[in-house]
Order: structure tokens, then C-alpha cells, then sequence
């Protein structure tokens, strides 16, 4: 196995379509946190930012995105932000966490939120704790028909809910992927609300991380020029 390290803006075409089919692969590295996309993204906020792409003859078998904050230390890529951590490889795929280190030039690297399926470093681990994922690939009524069995009482409570809703303000529309201004305004107003509520810090909803994400997402750079119209 090689171990090469590289600067995310320094990945090529070819090694990025390799990393794609390495994703699809496996349902448990769908998170747009193990992308090429936010690699590129936090490269270009952090030139600390790095990728140890792993190879066997020549083929693409890994990748880990990591951020060196010392020269004794990494986190993964965009944390803490980013709370999907992990070598994006197959489950069986045979290199260790002091490889990984070595390739960083550091002596340990923090992780959170690495997915489970993963033994890599298992010896290493410090914990476990579940994360909410909602899986709608057989579609909403699946998918509710699965948390009703599951979650009985709640999603009973959410029905309630969603009956007071309608009538005190009408029926809900979902509208995925709005570019509308005032639904990205009330996202953050909301989120804000909860952070303070539940004494969390604002991690991502200072202003300079509001405008880098506006100025390195299409979608949320319409946003934003909607925001600024007169």
C-alpha cells in the first residue's frame, strides 16, 4: 500500500472519480462531509487541509481528509464542523491508524463521528454514541410507515403536532432546495434559537462562515444576491 498526501487543490480528475465510485460503493459513505466537494471547499479555507489517498498498484483504495491544527496533531476534514469523520475505503480494507499518522507527519488524529461499519480504528477508539440519519430512499411513506413501528409514541406526538400546525397556519409545502431568501433567513434565525437554547456554541453561524459559505456554494451565493436586492 502507498500512502501519498496531497493538498486538496492538487486533486486530479481521475483521482476524484475514483473517490466518487469509492462512495457509492457503500451506502455508509454518502455523507457530503467524505466528498471531493467539501475537501475542495475547506482547502480553500484552510491551507493546513490535506487528503492521504491510499493506493495498491496503482488503483485508488482510500482516502482520509484530515486538517493538521499542529505538528503534532490532525482532526478530520472541516471539524469541527463537519460530524462525519472517516477513511472513505472498503469496510476490509487493511492499513493502519500509525500509517495514517505517519503519512500526516503528525502522532495522532482526532476523529468524530466515524461510521461504525469501520474497524480501522477500533483499537483507538475512545467511544461510541448513535447519530440521526434519515433514510428516505424507499420514499416518505416507507420511511414514515418504518419510524411508526420503531418510534410509535413520537411520531404519534409529531402527528399531533402537524394537525395544530394545519389549522392554526394552513397545510405545509415542502419546497427542497429553496433558493428563497427569506427560508434561508428563518434556517439560520431557527438554528441560532436552538444553539442558545440548548447552550451549544454557534459553531458555523458567525458572520465570516455565513459569508464563505455564500461565496463557495451556487445556491447559496442566489441567496444571497436575493438578500441584497433592493
Amino acid at each position: 500500500m502507498r500512502l501519498e498526501t496531497i493538498h486538496p487543490r492538487a486533486l486530479d480528475g481521475a483521482t476524484e472519480a475514483a473517490w466518487r465510485a469509492l462512495q457509492a460503493a457503500d451506502p455508509a459513505l454518502a455523507s457530503p462531509y467524505l466528498t471531493p466537494d467539501w475537501a475542495r471547499l475547506v482547502g480553500e479555507a484552510r491551507p493546513d487541509a490535506r487528503l492521504v489517498l491510499l493506493r495498491e498498484e496503482g488503483e485508488l483504495r482510500g482516502v482520509l481528509g484530515a486538517q493538521r491544527t499542529s505538528r503534532f496533531a490532525a482532526m478530520g476534514l472541516g471539524a469541527p464542523i463537519a460530524d462525519y469523520q472517516g477513511l472513505i475505503a472498503p469496510a476490509d480494507l487493511g492499513v493502519s491508524p500509525a500509517a495514517l499518522c505517519k503519512a500526516l507527519n503528525v502522532g495522532r488524529i482526532d476523529l468524530s463521528h466515524a461510521p461504525t461499519s469501520r474497524s480501522y480504528f477500533a483499537r483507538a477508539e475512545q467511544g461510541k454514541d448513535g447519530s440521526w440519519i434519515v433514510d428516505t430512499a424507499m420514499g416518505l411513506d416507507a420511511y414514515r410507515a418504518t419510524q411508526k413501528e420503531r418510534r410509535g409514541e413520537a411520531m404519534r406526538q409529531l402527528d399531533k403536532k402537524l394537525r395544530k400546525l394545519t389549522r392554526e397556519h394552513g397545510a405545509p409545502v415542502l419546497c427542497a432546495l429553496s433558493d428563497n431568501a427569506a427560508h434561508f433567513e428563518t434556517m439560520m434565525g431557527w438554528k441560532r434559537a436552538q444553539l442558545v437554547r440548548t447552550g451549544q456554541p454557534a459553531i458555523g453561524m458567525r458572520l465570516g462562515c455565513v459569508r464563505w459559505l455564500t461565496a463557495h456554494s451556487p445556491r447559496a451565493a442566489r441567496i444571497s444576491a436575493a438578500r441584497s436586492s433592493p
